[in-house]
């Protein structure tokens, strides 16, 4: 997060040094007594993509493929600007949540449609195994 939004925190002054350092308060577990360690955080090296890639090893190339979308999806959910970041509608409409793929199976898999002059001879009910034969 930037310096300027951890400033302005009521209590930033007791957890954070002017440059961004955090005063972490701990008891020493060696002696017990109350330390305060001054931690650096430096800014991330790697991007979302590269962290999730490198912990995906495990994952087959079919599974790999489906995490371009994902990290894609993750990292716009996870915008710090909400200007930028992905309203519920919009994620609902992302090709991870909603694939493209998945429509056209969707609508392949559907039944052909019957015009009314194909309806005329068309049995309508399924036969029942049951009915008796005359």
């Amino acid at each position: 997060f930037p310096w300027r939004w951890l400033k302005k925190g009521d209590n930033s002054h007791l957890h954070w040094v002017d440059d961004g350092i955090f005063k972490s308060h701990e008891i020493d577990k060696a002696t017990g007594r109350p330390v305060v360690r001054m931690i650096t955080f430096m800014k991330p090296t790697r991007d979302l993509k590269t962290r999730v890639l490198a912990a995906a090893t495990s994952l087959s190339a079919k599974e790999k493929f489906g995490l371009e979308p994902f990290i894609d999806l993750l990292d716009k959910c996870l915008q710090v600007n909400p200007e930028k970041r992905l309203t519920p509608a919009e994620a609902l409409r992302h090709p991870f949540i909603n694939p493209p793929a998945a429509k056209a199976r969707v609508t392949s898999m559907a039944p052909p449609l019957m015009i009314p002059s194909q309806l005329r001879g068309a049995r309508l009910a399924p036969k029942n195994p049951f009915a008796k034969k005359h």
